[in-house]
């Protein structure tokens, strides 16, 4: 599959485990278009008498939930309603969590930090990078010095692990120190729509099972709502002949 703009892998993979089939690699390299890609999901899934419309299930077990969790007005949640508007920014990331609680077994996407923010998170790699950098120059220092091996090794060895821990703790605090700026909703949650795909995606099994799957339309929605993320594109804007390149 051709994708020059997102993660081919990533991509195969997620339409893999949600629609529960397999795509060869010589089957991807044929796809170009989107509408290939739905063409060939569709001839890989079961062919129940009746589709089950889970779509429509999911988007009153969302309504349900704004409802008893925020008080939303219910005349305010249709299916292209922003989820911004319904959600607000003060004290989301309490809001987000408790709105993920209500959706399980659906798994939600956890809420972004600002797009300013995103090339420091994490900044360690340099930092750990640095360190082994340090180490490794302190261990030919010790071997040029005729140390045993030993030492040397032994340093390189404690170096390395230092690198590890001086890693893992700073990513910790970074994430911890900055877990009150992540506010932005996440790509593929931004409307009640989008959000009804999400939660379908993350319960695979209820898009298709061994005896019954989505519609067709509800199986390009869901496919959309994976592309769109691997191409950071909204999904609603996906056409069946927008190329994958």
């Amino acid at each position: 599959m051709p994708v020059l703009d997102g993660d081919p892998l990533k991509m195969v993979m997620n339409i893999e485990e949600t629609f529960h089939i397999t795509i060869p690699d010589n089957d991807a390299e044929q796809i170009f278009t989107v509408g290939q890609l739905y063409a060939y999901v569709l001839a890989k899934l079961p062919q129940p008498p009746c589709p089950s419309c889970v779509s429509s299930a999911t988007f009153y077990r969302l309504r349900r939930a704004l409802q008893e969790l925020f008080a939303v007005p219910r005349e305010r949640i249709r299916p292209a309603a922003r989820l911004e508007d319904l959600i607000p920014r003060e004290g989301r990331p309490e809001r987000w969590q408790r709105f993920a609680e209500a959706m399980r077994p659906a798994r939600l996407p956890y809420l972004k930090r600002p797009r300013w923010m995103e090339p420091w998170l994490p900044p360690c790699g340099l930092l750990a990078l640095f360190t082994m950098m340090l180490t490794l120059a302190c261990a030919a220092l010790a071997h040029s010095l005729g140390y045993p091996g030993g030492v040397v090794f032994a340093l390189a060895f404690l170096g390395t692990l230092l690198c590890i821990f001086v890693d893992l703790v700073v990513n910790v605090a970074i994430y911890r120190f900055t877990a009150r700026y992540a506010l932005d909703l996440p790509s593929g949650c931004l409307t009640i729509r989008e959000m009804v795909y999400t939660v379908l995606q993350s319960e695979s099994g209820r898009i298709v099972s061994a005896t019954a799957r989505a519609s067709d339309v509800e199986v390009w929605n869901v496919l959309c709502s994976i592309v769109g993320r691997c191409l950071e594109v909204p999904p609603e804007t996906l056409t069946p002949d927008r190329r994958l390149s």
